[in-house]
């Protein structure tokens, strides 16, 4: 015997709602890059010292996100079914937002962007000189240089284009689907629609501005750029240096 329909919902919203959850967390960490490399590079090394239950939490949220897309798709199909016999029928559907009507499509473009992303700052398959970035700390110690990699990729317009756009699509998503959530947990009265309707937008655009205050801010400069990335001055005179075919050293390294 199959999930009934409100079985299928409540799953849908609960995966929804963790999933949620996370971005809130993830963006927080983000937010770290405006107090400097050591503050965003410290948060980073103490994630990666997690060791196996950061991929523990990784791996669970991909399960969670890979129920929350069976079940998605599945009421999806549900409702098509249940949409063709209605217009046979004869019944006038009611008006729907753009939204609720590309739930399944976003979804979609939402997951391309976060291959997108893991390939980007975390498996460093698009940029593989991202994992061999670090930063030099005291006693010989070093760690991953997350300001480094985040600040050069954000430098790139065509990067900070992609970001811009999926958080555009990501925006409409979420706005549809945390208000869904909440009708699934049965807060669907006039009084709690006013509130849904009104506060929904509000809590996920500042999610958003969240995140896209990061390549905005890499771009405008809030955020400092890297003297070792792309346009910074050990960038530049590493790049003439190599370009000569002479040593010299910066910064107390010696460069080929």
């Amino acid at each position: 015997m199959g999930l009934s329909t409100l079985t299928k919902k409540y799953i849908v919203a609960a995966t929804g709602f963790f999933l949620f959850l996370f971005l809130i967390g993830h963006m927080a960490g983000n937010l770290l890059l405006y107090r400097g490399q050591d503050a965003i590079n410290t948060y980073g090394e103490k994630l990666k010292d997690t060791g196996p239950l950061l991929w523990a939490a990784r791996l669970g949220l991909l399960a969670l996100l890979a129920v929350h897309l069976y079940f998605t798709i599945s009421l999806s199909q549900m409702n098509e079914a249940a949409r063709k016999t209605r217009y046979a029928a004869g019944f006038k559907p009611k008006a729907s937002t753009v939204s609720s009507r590309s739930m399944l499509i976003t979804g979609f473009v939402v997951l391309a962007f976060l291959i997108y992303h893991l390939a980007h700052f975390t498996l460093y398959w698009t940029n593989p000189e991202y994992g061999t970035y670090a930063e030099q700390i005291k006693d010989g110690h070093s760690r991953h240089d997350v300001y480094r990699m985040v600040t050069d990729a954000f430098n790139r317009p065509v990067v900070v284009l992609i970001y811009l756009l999926a958080m555009a699509v990501v925006f409409t998503h979420l706005a549809h689907g945390v208000s869904s959530l909440f009708q699934s947990w049965g807060l669907s009265n006039f009084k709690w629609a006013r509130f849904r309707e009104r506060a929904t937008p509000v809590v996920v655009g500042l999610l958003i501005a969240g995140f896209l205050s990061v390549p905005v801010g890499v771009m405008l400069g809030l955020i400092k750029r890297d003297p070792k990335g792309p346009g910074g001055s050990q960038y530049a005179v590493e790049k003439k240096v190599k370009d000569e075919g002479r040593s010299v050293t910066v910064s107390g390294t010696p460069h080929p």
